[in-house]
């Protein structure tokens, strides 16, 4: 994973993220960025690495992964 790593994430997330990559909605292996405008501020999110020259939009916050493996463990 490219630009800045997991550093400062919880350990169950960073965890997951360093055993499973995320992948857009175009196939590409998404990126870690942080909110730089509104009310998300400083929050990290993965977005598409084609972004903003893409159509593909795809962005999740980094907590909505954790959730997911939440979710995934129960099953």
């Amino acid at each position: 994973m490219s630009g800045g790593g997991t550093t400062g994430l919880s350990g169950s997330v960073s965890s997951y993220m360093s055993k499973k990559q995320v992948v857009c909605n175009c196939g590409g292996v998404a990126v870690v960025r942080t909110v730089k405008r509104r009310a998300n501020v400083g929050k990290k999110f993965h977005g598409c690495p084609k972004c903003p020259d893409t159509e593909c939009k795809f962005m999740k916050f980094i907590d909505e992964i954790g959730e997911m493996r939440s979710e995934l463990e129960e099953l």
